[in-house]
């Protein structure tokens, strides 16, 4: 089940979950993030601006982030 989020701290939250499975991350051209927690149960989604985007990636645990979109290299 899909489930959009407005509280960057939740999501924050969830991503350190241990049935965290990926973090996608998506950059478009029209300058936004989007970050997308795939858990057990549930899809999270927010989008943030990029300049609040950078902050929050520091935070997210590096071996679940796949990042892809526009200008982005694709890592695991």
């Amino acid at each position: 089940m899909p489930k959009v989020t407005t509280d960057p701290k939740f999501l924050i939250n969830a991503s350190r979950r241990k049935d965290v499975k990926r973090v996608t991350i998506f950059r478009t051209k029209d300058e936004k993030t989007k970050f997308k927690i795939r858990t057990s149960r549930y899809l999270y989604t927010l989008t943030l601006p990029n300049k609040r985007a950078e902050m929050f990636l520091k935070i997210v645990p590096r071996g679940l982030v796949v990042m892809k979109g526009h200008g982005v290299p694709k890592s695991a």
